[in-house]
């Protein structure tokens, strides 16, 4: 019969402690919002030099018209993605994000590069919460990580959609706990593609038209109204659709 070593047991719990520490620093809300700050800061501080190496005005509204000509420059809108992917490790908040990119980029291009970066988080997030399972299960509400594991079984993506509509902890944290309920990644991704795909649409939008009152610009474009308005639809229905499902 086989003996557990010593060494063996010290490197397992070596392992538990470190992967304790790990989702002590992924689900740290402080951690996220730190991240956010510095990321706007980082950004802010990029324009006001560029402004004053040109002489340019230091005007909150010509700084912000500054960084979106440089936003229309072809590969920009791919640094979303890895933006997204480092804000999901740190559990920055989600929605904080894609207003960042409505600031930044043309609605329409804004509301693509966040949807997409929004599915690339859930996917590092989950695979995460996949490998870090034991240290979830101990710090996790039982109550929660159950309905998790119920849902992973049932693999019903309008369920999983819920989870983005009602949410019952930070986006973030959600994709961790999928990870370590085993729910299978591709129904989880629909549903957080048909939950997330109309609200970060209304968000782009909403906040684009709040930057053009803002900056002066015309108010009541018809396509973005209609856009603004179809996505508050799809979000409210699908918001009331769930809470009858849940009854």
């Amino acid at each position: 019969m086989a003996t557990e070593h010593p060494d063996d047991s010290s490197r397992l719990q070596t392992g538990q402690s470190r992967d304790r520490g790990i989702l002590r620093l992924l689900t740290s809300r402080t951690a996220g919002r730190i991240f956010v700050a510095g990321l706007l800061v980082g950004v802010i501080g990029w324009a006001i030099w560029t402004a004053a190496r040109g002489h340019g005005s230091f005007d909150p509204m010509a700084l912000l018209q500054l960084l979106r000509e440089r936003a229309t420059h072809p590969l920009a809108p791919l640094i979303v993605v890895p933006a997204f992917v480092a804000s999901g490790i740190v559990a920055a908040p989600v929605t904080g994000m894609i207003a960042l990119c409505a600031l930044l980029f043309t609605p329409w291009v804004a509301s693509l590069a966040a949807i997409a970066g929004t599915l690339a988080t859930t996917v590092v997030n989950h695979e995460i919460g996949h490998h870090l399972g034991k240290a979830i299960e101990h710090r996790a509400p039982r109550r929660l990580l159950e309905r998790m594991r119920a849902l992973g079984r049932s693999a019903d993506t309008w369920s999983l959609a819920g989870l983005r509509l009602i949410p019952v902890a930070p986006f973030a944290i959600i994709n961790l706990l999928a990870g370590a309920a085993h729910v299978p990644l591709r129904p989880f991704l629909l549903g957080t593609l048909l939950a997330m795909g109309p609200v970060t649409i209304l968000i782009c939008y909403s906040v684009d038209r709040a930057r053009a009152a803002l900056a002066g610009e015309p108010l009541f474009d018809p396509w973005m109204l209609a856009v603004i308005i179809g996505a508050g639809i799809a979000v409210i229905g699908l918001r009331a659709w769930q809470k009858r499902s849940s009854t």
